[in-house]
């Protein structure tokens, strides 16, 4: 996980500035920072900085902001592209000078242009400002795995992996969305590609912004719902073919995603999504998969016990426990030796994420989810909602989303008991 943020602006914004609106970020990134400022025409000036968390080369030639060999392109980027090894070997008349995936970026933008996209496979954040075109692209990978927010307004444009920078930034004024508040209580999260401040907005899923002399531009260059009408009833097979084919495409993208510098783990729960990923990496690795389970003091929301089971049951597996409500880390299972476990698994750099595997296998019980909006629909008053609002606007956003998701409880509470 790294994080990047940046600006197309007339506004003045320094390099020191811009180097604390990093910083906002330092949790993404603890090994290397950098943050520039470039000129443009009409008095515009255009800043990328990235906190740097290394997983592919790293040595000093993986430091973002990254440049083109021509000095054309200059890149921040948040994410891995599964498929650069193949990419690279296809873009060799580019005089690399790394083994990063950033690079291979850069070159495949200069042969293919912006649709260099379809060729990525992988899942990214990239902000790349082209000065032939006096253009600067937000992209996000198609499924929308890493987060992108940009404010756009009165002709400038500032992006961000998270909203602290944007917040950090000079001239930023903290408007909330009111309007948004009763979905947020239904949903517990906001949709892309609304935020809760005016004037932000989330680079949607499969999304390209292009900004340039102070215009915006948006196209979609992936869709799922497009893609399903197009390939729907492409495959068949019969049912042990559809099998097998499921399997094989599993354990390469599994196979993909372990591609590192340094050690990988998986976040293991003891469900099917994790313990299906654990058990390819597993089987596809050549050393021992590190896997790390949250556990809770509460038995019905502590899966340590089914998390443990599984790491009993191969010898390639080390089971870490994180207890929440004791604020301390434990060691639940442990195949060879004792390890000296730090805070966030720091010593484990890369962690394969299965949220997806969970959606599309229909792990998460939809019914349930479906009664819980229930509730919440009938504890929407947005009479009772805006009047809070107006007693909170000033509130730090980090304390923002627990505050209005016990608002939303409270509520539920005090109808249920009328």
């Amino acid at each position: 996980m790294c994080g990047i943020c940046g600006f197309y602006s007339k506004n003045r914004i320094t390099a020191d500035q811009l180097t604390l609106m990093n910083d906002t970020m330092y949790h993404r990134g603890p090994d290397d920072a950098g943050a520039e400022i470039f000129p443009a025409k009409e008095g515009y000036c255009v800043g990328l900085a990235q906190r740097r968390l290394s997983i592919l080369d790293l040595s000093p030639l993986g430091h973002q902001p990254m440049h083109s060999k021509d000095g054309r392109l200059s890149i921040v980027f948040n994410g891995e592209i599964y498929n650069f090894a193949e990419l690279k070997k296809e873009l060799s008349d580019y005089p690399f000078c790394s083994n990063c995936d950033t690079e291979v970026i850069l070159a495949a933008y200069l042969k293919w242009g912006i649709s260099c996209v379809h060729k990525l496979c992988g899942m990214f954040a990239i902000a790349l400002y082209d000065r032939q075109e006096e253009t600067l692209y937000l992209v996000r990978d198609r499924i929308g795995k890493k987060p992108l927010y940009y404010w756009e307004e009165e002709g400038n444009l500032v992006f961000a992996s998270e909203l602290k920078p944007i917040m950090s930034c000079p001239g930023f004024q903290r408007k909330l969305r009111t309007d948004v508040i009763a979905r947020y209580l239904y949903h517990q999260y906001l949709c892309e590609p609304d935020s809760v401040f005016e004037n932000v907005y989330k680079v949607r899923p499969g999304e390209i912004i292009s900004f340039r002399l102070g215009k915006i531009h948006k196209q979609k260059y992936w869709d799922v719902k497009e893609v399903y009408q197009k390939k729907k009833g492409t495959f068949t097979g019969n049912y042990e073919e559809a099998r097998q084919e499921l399997f094989t495409l599993l354990k390469a993208a599994v196979q993909k995603r372990l591609v590192a510098d340094v050690p990988v783990g998986t976040f293991l729960s003891g469900g099917f999504d994790s313990s299906l990923v654990t058990a390819l990496a597993a089987s596809v690795s050549g050393e021992p998969v590190k896997t790390f389970s949250i556990g809770f003091t509460e038995k019905r929301y502590n899966e340590a016990e089914y998390a443990g089971k599984y790491g009993a049951s191969t010898d390639k597996s080390y089971v870490f426990i994180w207890n929440i409500f004791r604020k301390k880390y434990i060691i639940v299972l442990d195949n060879s030796s004792s390890y000296d476990f730090s805070p966030w698994a720091s010593h484990v750099a890369h962690n394969l994420q299965h949220f997806l595997a969970a959606v599309f296998f229909c792990v998460y019980n939809i019914i349930h989810i479906l009664g819980k909006a229930w509730l919440y629909q009938r504890a929407v008053c947005i009479y009772q909602i805006r009047q809070t609002a107006c007693h909170i606007r000033e509130v730090f956003l980090c304390g923002f989303d627990k505050l209005f998701y016990s608002i939303g409880l409270y509520i539920v509470v005090t109808i249920q008991k009328n």
